[in-house]
Parts: C-alpha cells; structure tokens; sequence
C-alpha cells in the first residue's frame, strides 16, 4: 500500500497516521479521501489529487493543529495517542456508507497511507 507523506514545518512536533482511499469518478476525475481527517482532494490525474490533498491538508494543519487545538480536535474524533503518533479511529457508520456510495457507482477504491508530519524533520529532528 502507498503511503503519503506530508512534513510541514510547525512549532510542535506531531505525527499522524490515518487511512485514505484514492478512486476515479465516472467523469475521469481522481479523488483521495481521508475518511478520519474529513480531507478531500482531486485532480485530473492521480499526482493532481495527491497534490490537491497535500495543500487541503496544509490550510488544516494551519488552522487546526498549529493553532494549538489538535489534542482537543482528535480526542473529540475518537483518536488515539500512541508513544510516537495519533492513529486514527475505525471509520465511522456515515464515512463507510459514503464510501460505499462511491463504489456502487461503480468507483474502484485503492487504499493508501497518509503520514502528517508537523515540527520534525526527516531526520526526526524538530523543524521550526
């Protein structure tokens, strides 16, 4: 399975691992959701959705985590604290029939990775 990988500079560091689903609509456009996150991005090509989830992911990180409110905003998800990162909770009963919309309109689902990154570099060094 494919995983993405987004740093972004940050002055905490937090990592996040969640699931996504990565599909072609009948139009020929490709979606990458994160069920967990809420996150959906598109393109015309699968780089171009990839892409376009990596800036939707930036303004969240922005607003959300950088503003110092990403403990509160994932435990009220249902997310859980592991020794080096938050794992995301089982899709919720709304995520997974919508998700099962897309797929009965004959929508082809690959699963993938998403790892967030904030304040830690590749190295696992702090990045601010």
């Amino acid at each position: 399975m494919k995983t993405m990988r987004i740093v972004q500079k940050g002055p905490v560091g937090s990592r996040v691992r969640a699931a996504g689903l990565l599909f072609q609509d009948r139009g020929g456009y490709w979606h990458v959701y994160v069920p967990a996150l809420g996150l959906l991005g598109y393109g015309k090509s699968r780089q171009a959705a990839y892409r376009c989830l990596e800036a939707v992911c930036g303004v969240y990180m922005r607003t959300v985590w950088m503003g110092g409110k990403l403990e509160v905003e994932v435990r009220e998800g249902g997310w859980v604290e592991g020794e080096d990162m938050w794992h995301a909770p089982v899709m919720s009963y709304g995520q997974l029939r919508e998700v099962l919309g897309y797929m009965k309109k004959g929508a082809v689902m690959r699963a993938f990775g998403l790892m967030v990154e904030t304040g830690i570099a590749r190295e696992g060094k702090a990045v601010t």
